[in-house]
């Protein structure tokens, strides 16, 4: 296989990580709708039950971990988006702005506008007692024309009163409109310089947040995301080298480093289990930047050899396939099941039919929908 088929091959393994991802969100917003799981993801299983804990305070929690999926998906987005820019082969900026308007916000649009439309029809509508709190958040005040507007620039606004999943996508789009600059920027400095980039962004955003930056500025969290899409880019410039470390380790050196990222992703909700004296100290550590250790790890092998096999089946490169629009859509069909067959079947009938919803609907959503808008988009980019 030529080194050029292998690192598309190897890309194949990365949309199936990343279909991975998507099935957590979704399956951790499918199981907080229950009131049950809400209660032991905001109290880490306090009151829980053995089993509802055993899935919370352990590695299980893996299962449904949505907020570190997205933490996931900021690493792999500053990978993936620095790749061109190392290699020579990106294009004019205009096209490059243009490929992501049309792969990241028109489907933000129209999956707002359906979340809208659900608002319009459910948000006079009686409250579900028996479901959570999070999921009667949903759609719980009429959206205003100022809502809208700030939905669609500069997109802010409380997006669970329309399509939860969509608060990541500003991040996602205007990180990645600044990210052309920051690949060139990168690809010169060497690896230490690159470090002190990322290092200083942290410290920046810290400071910043401890003066109260926020508070004048909206769009100033963007910096702390923007630590996640720097990793990544930094990953990407020398993932060659740690790649060939990987390469020599042995298989069962490779499932301790698999469980070690594991761990580390859900060290949130590992942590509840330690001593008094021990939870103390690790708790002050952020969590983010803990699972953004273990995405740097998941990521590094996902595109070794060793889990080839497992990313490459056809199913998984299908879940990647369609996993943004899994993602976009996945609140939509919670929501609608929720509020209409709530009161006629059981929560885990609910949770179980909106998983699988979500993962019928996001297929042709994908190739009539998602998949049509990025080549349009492509073609529009290409006439530049």
């Amino acid at each position: 296989m030529s080194s050029q088929n292998k690192g598309s091959y190897r890309l194949h393994t990365l949309d199936s990580l990343r279909g991975i991802a998507s099935f957590q969100v979704l399956m951790h917003h499918c199981l907080i709708m229950s009131a049950l799981f809400y209660g032991a993801f905001t109290t880490h299983a306090k009151d829980a039950g053995p089993m509802v804990k055993l899935l919370t305070n352990s590695v299980l929690h893996v299962l449904w971990a949505g907020h570190e999926a997205v933490i996931l998906f900021f690493v792999m987005s500053g990978f993936v988006l620095a790749i061109p820019y190392y290699n020579e082969k990106n294009g004019s900026y205009l096209s490059f702005f243009i490929k992501r308007i049309f792969r990241i916000y028109l489907p933000y649009l129209i999956a707002l506008g359906i979340g809208i439309v659900l608002n319009l029809y459910f948000s006079s509508a009686p409250r579900i007692e028996h479901l959570s709190e999070w999921f009667n958040g949903f759609y719980d005040k009429p959206v205003t024309g100022s809502d809208v507007a700030g939905f669609m620039f500069p997109m802010q606004g409380r997006f669970h009163n329309v399509v939860t999943s969509l608060w990541s996508l500003p991040i996602e789009l205007k990180v990645s409109l600044l990210f052309p600059f920051i690949a060139i920027l990168f690809k010169r400095l060497s690896i230490s310089a690159c470090i002190a980039v990322t290092a200083a962004n942290l410290v920046f955003y810290h400071i910043g947040k401890h003066f109260g930056f926020q508070s004048h500025w909206k769009d100033f969290g963007l910096f702390y995301y923007l630590t996640f899409f720097l990793v990544g880019a930094l990953l990407s410039k020398y993932h060659q080298q740690i790649l060939a470390y990987f390469e020599k380790l042995s298989k069962w050196q490779t499932v301790i480093v698999l469980l070690i990222a594991i761990v580390l992703y859900t060290y949130k909700w590992l942590i509840p289990v330690l001593p008094a004296p021990l939870l103390k100290v690790a708790a002050k550590i952020p969590a983010d930047y803990v699972v953004c250790m273990a995405s740097v790890l998941l990521l590094v092998l996902s595109i070794s050899s060793s889990a080839s096999a497992l990313l490459n089946h056809k199913y998984l490169i299908e879940l990647g396939k369609v996993s943004f629009s899994l993602y976009l859509l996945h609140p939509i069909v919670i929501g609608v099941v929720g509020f209409t067959l709530a009161n006629y079947l059981p929560v885990y009938l609910l949770i179980i039919l909106s998983v699988l919803l979500s993962l019928v609907i996001s297929v042709p959503f994908h190739y009539y929908v998602e998949w049509p808008i990025q080549k349009l988009g492509r073609k529009f980019a290409d006439k530049i």
